[in-house]
């Protein structure tokens, strides 16, 4: 088995505008694939025993983003000349072989290779186990559970940036990123944080609309926020129904939405601590494919078999707010109470 340390580097639209979204919502492109590949020794320990590096030209945002020049020291030229994006992923996976692991620094670099393989309209069975690195560096070291830069794991061990192997390369990020693999324990990693450390490819479905909320006191608080609780259809934006949340993975819920006119939509909501401890919420909308409403009923299931009665006035069912039909309520009482004085001071008059 061998272990693929894999790091990507990608182009972004230079405003929500000119974001691409048919089919869904494209947030970048991949300009850089950068991978090195890992073996384990008979003493237990890992070796690089190969790389691979390609430049890939952009077909949806073919001017390069400046910020992306900046970080990168990519060139437009560069970009321009490079490969087509469905041969060099071709290539990769063969380079790759089979079986492998991806490993990662961080939970970005998967779902975006994902979303552009799905655009080009290219198979993605043959990505099978991913793993993100942060939760094993962070339990093999000082037990915290925020999310770390990779300078802080190489400052960690002490390994030093070589000056001819600048940082934001995504070959040069791969290699320094199995430096740290190399001073980890991987399979006990990968056997006992597997369940926090693995990037569920069965919940990845292209989404439609993306947005972030922040100042929850909770996450019961924030699924009775009307700005999570309610979800408008994209299409015609009236409310729609759903059921049930569901726990998909971590700090991830999930939920069906249907709209009468539209169809159905799965909407999920990802909680996590920003600066100063601050609870915030993500909440993506995605079409609901046959495929999505099978997984949202396989993970409804399994959720209702620990506890059914969730079904019915659970803590992670969203309870509906009526201080606004309370208040309508006594405002018409209210309104009635006084016309049926008025009614009763000008009778007499009329009399």
């Amino acid at each position: 088995m061998n272990y693929i340390v894999l790091d990507m580097e990608w182009n972004q639209p230079y405003a929500p505008k000119c974001v691409d979204r048919a089919p869904f919502p494209l947030i970048g492109e991949i300009i850089q694939i950068g991978a090195v590949m890992l073996a384990e020794k008979d003493n237990g320990e890992y070796e690089i025993i190969d790389e691979f590096k390609e430049t890939i030209a952009p077909v949806y945002y073919t001017k390069l983003h400046s910020g992306v020049k900046r970080v990168t020291g990519l060139t437009q030229s560069d970009i321009s000349a490079g490969r087509p994006f469905p041969e060099a992923i071709f290539d990769f996976r063969i380079w790759c072989g089979s079986p492998c692991v991806l490993l990662t620094w961080g939970r970005d670099d998967i779902p975006m290779l994902l979303d552009n393989l799905f655009i080009h309209n290219i198979d993605a069975g043959w990505i099978t186990d991913c793993y993100d690195l942060q939760p094993i560096y962070n339990s093999q070291t000082d037990g915290q559970k925020q999310q770390r830069a990779l300078n802080t794991a190489l400052e960690h061990f002490g390994i030093a940036l070589e000056e001819d192997m600048p940082a934001h390369d995504a070959l040069n990020d791969a290699y320094y990123t199995a430096q740290v693999c190399m001073k980890l324990d991987l399979n006990r990693g990968i056997a006992e944080y597997g369940g926090e450390g693995k990037i569920d490819l069965g919940g990845y479905f292209p989404h439609m609309t993306h947005s972030l909320y922040s100042g929850f006191e909770s996450r019961q608080a924030a699924l009775c926020d009307r700005r999570i609780s309610v979800i408008p259809c994209p299409v015609c934006g009236k409310p729609m129904s759903y059921p049930l949340w569901v726990k998909q993975s971590g700090s991830k819920k999930i939920t069906l939405c249907h709209c009468e006119d539209h169809g159905d939509y799965m909407v999920r909501v990802q909680f996590f601590k920003g600066a100063g401890g601050v609870l915030k919420v993500c909440k993506t909308l995605y079409k609901a494919t046959d495929e999505v409403q099978a997984y949202y009923q396989e993970k409804y299931e399994a959720f209702i078999s620990r506890d059914p009665s969730l079904t019915q006035d659970g803590e992670d069912k969203p309870r509906r707010r009526r201080r606004r039909h309370r208040g309508g309520r006594k405002r018409k009482k209210e309104i009635d109470a006084a016309e049926t004085t008025e009614v009763q001071a000008v009778e007499p008059v009329s009399e």
